[in-house]
């Protein structure tokens, strides 16, 4: 989904939590989201053999507003990409901007955890991103995913959710 920025990560959960509940999708059990952000800090560029199938969107879901995907620099325009999935044994045709898939395993990643209320995630993400700048034998390979383990839906108070960010790696010979 294109956004204006990662902050409004939540309308891209809102626009899934939708079709999961309009189509009857039961969810995993441990219930899992994943999140991907296939355009972070150029990425996607990165990438040692590129996306096989870049992402695209048909018509960009900007809220309030429209325009292209693609870097962006007024208000209303997208400027970021985030992919959100709720795993299930479902299986289904692709419709629209929803598909099915299995995710790619992750060879090697750097990982952490998050602790408490989503707004730990930013500022986590940030001294993450520091620490594999400051490791020059690995290269980022990929997206970061990340994996919410506890949050809402199994936590009463945000103080016990937990979020994984996980960055794919290579290691520089």
């Amino acid at each position: 989904m294109a956004l204006e920025s990662y902050d409004q990560e939540r309308l891209a959960w809102e626009y899934l939590g939708a079709f999961v509940k309009e189509r009857g999708i039961k969810p995993s059990d441990p219930y899992t989201e994943y999140c991907e952000f296939p355009d972070e800090g150029g990425a996607a560029e990165a990438f040692a053999g590129g996306r096989p199938e870049p992402y695209q969107e048909e018509e960009p879901m900007v809220p309030d507003g429209g325009g292209a995907a693609g870097s962006a620099s007024r208000p209303g325009e997208p400027s970021c990409v985030v992919e959100v999935a709720v795993a299930t044994e479902a299986q289904g045709r692709d419709e629209g901007p929803f598909r099915f898939f299995r995710s790619a395993p992750l060879p090697l990643a750097a990982s952490i955890k998050v602790y408490g209320p989503f707004e730990n995630i930013a500022p986590v993400y940030e001294s993450f991103a520091r620490w594999l700048e400051s490791h020059p034998s690995l290269r980022m390979d990929g997206p970061t995913r990340e994996v919410a383990h506890r949050g809402p839906w199994n936590a009463d108070d945000p103080q016990d959710y937990l979020t994984e960010l996980l960055i794919p790696v290579a290691e520089l010979g």
